[in-house]
């Protein structure tokens, strides 16, 4: 009797769909609640304050970055609740999936 590979290749088939539907599921969860948190304090104040400013500015530059650095208790509020910013991480972008 020769092998027919048509049963393993569906079983295959299938677990890599099951497998893709797990990660498309925690993709569509994620978009839902991105950057949820910057609605809620304590960002929502930072955000409201700074953002505005933020927007006047060269990203980047010296002013940027002040104003950044500026935003504080908020700002570590939301690198600590959101894990698709390397500042999340203790090792940065290191502590990241691919998914984050």
């Amino acid at each position: 009797m020769s092998y027919d590979s048509t049963p393993d290749t569906l079983r295959h088939s299938l677990r890599v769909a099951e497998l893709m539907g797990e990660l498309i599921k925690e993709l569509l969860d994620r978009s839902v609640r991105h950057d949820l948190s910057k609605t809620r304090e304590p960002e929502r104040a930072v955000y409201d304050e700074v953002v505005p400013q933020l927007r006047a500015t060269t990203y980047g530059s010296v002013e940027y970055r002040t104003l950044v650095d500026a935003m504080g208790e908020g700002l570590r509020h939301h690198y600590a609740h959101n894990r698709h910013h390397p500042e999340h991480f203790a090792d940065g972008i290191n502590g990241m999936t691919l998914v984050d």
